[in-house]
């Protein structure tokens, strides 16, 4: 009498788990090679058993490049309300310039160049007990596949997406949830509405209390014996005794994150996939930017 047997995938067991479950005989299968499994009936003393065998199959090509299968989410519809909030994205902080208008009013400008943003994973109340999506961009890793991290392979593979350079998520509403692997670019702002954008502030070293937090600084007329620059006392006498968390003092200045809000856009060129977003943003010229519809 044949055994049914419910085989997976080699690649998933390790040789101490390639085991029959049936009798105690290990398989003597190899590794996966890109083969379909097959079984192939021995007879024992005690049952008729199956042998797991390889067999080559251009029909069934190894794991990496299976398609990702699709997971259902359940969207509702509803209508669009004045809170609702959707995704942003995410984009390449390119130069900052100025544009002059028919009068000769001058407008600074920050260019924004957004190469194609996905969607990489929607978190729900069931899943997660809140709503966002996970958004990746700012074009494709140049580098081997097997260099990245198995959690960010497989979370990429989920949603059939290359791996990108940049990955963040947006708190949304229930109304705005978007399947997975959904491509989103240029379009999805438009002219003349209002947007925040977030981003690593430049790094601008150790700075004294005047430079990074706007200090006085004391008189520079006689009796100040080199002092001008100085942060004066940080503390008090026996009571506390201490210095308070918190105190403004020198430090390194920079590099946080930080967010801007209220950019109009300006311009958006399709073409060229660019925002042209009014005033300064954070960050130096190539970094990364996270932009969304201002509150």
């Amino acid at each position: 009498m044949m055994a049914t047997l419910s085989l997976r995938p080699l690649r998933a067991m390790s040789k101490s788990h390639q085991i029959c479950t049936q009798c105690t005989r290990n398989s003597q299968s190899k590794a996966w090679n890109g083969s379909r499994v097959v079984s192939r009936p021995i007879t024992t003393k005690s049952a008729t058993v199956s042998r797991i065998s390889l067999r080559p199959n251009d029909s069934n090509p190894p794991p990496s490049t299976r398609e990702a299968p699709t997971i259902p989410v359940e969207f509702t519809t509803r209508e669009w309300t004045p809170v609702s909030r959707r995704t942003g994205l995410v984009g390449i902080k390119r130069l900052t310039t100025a544009l002059w208008d028919e009068e000769g009013k001058q407008t600074p400008i920050t260019v924004v160049e957004i190469l194609p943003n996905h969607v990489i994973q929607v978190k729900t109340i069931a899943t997660d007990n809140y709503f966002a999506i996970q958004v990746s961009g700012c074009g494709t890793v140049h580098r081997s596949y097997s260099n990245l991290a198995p959690e960010l392979r497989g979370h990429f593979k989920k949603a059939g997406v290359a791996p990108e350079k940049f990955l963040t998520e947006f708190k949304v509403t229930q109304d705005a949830l978007m399947p997975l692997g959904t491509e989103l670019g240029v379009r999805h702002f438009v002219e003349k509405q209002f947007v925040d954008c977030t981003g690593i502030s430049r790094g601008k070293g150790f700075q004294g209390v005047i430079k990074r937090w706007g200090f006085h600084g004391m008189s520079a007329s006689h009796g100040v014996s080199v002092t001008h620059r100085h942060g004066g006392s940080t503390g008090m006498r026996k009571s506390p005794g201490k210095v308070f968390k918190g105190k403004k003092m020198a430090g390194n200045m920079g590099n946080d994150r930080v967010t801007t809000h209220n950019h109009q856009i300006h311009k958006i060129d399709v073409p060229n996939r660019l925002l042209y977003l009014t005033g300064t943003t954070p960050g130096s010229n190539d970094s990364f930017l996270r932009i969304r519809d201002s509150i």
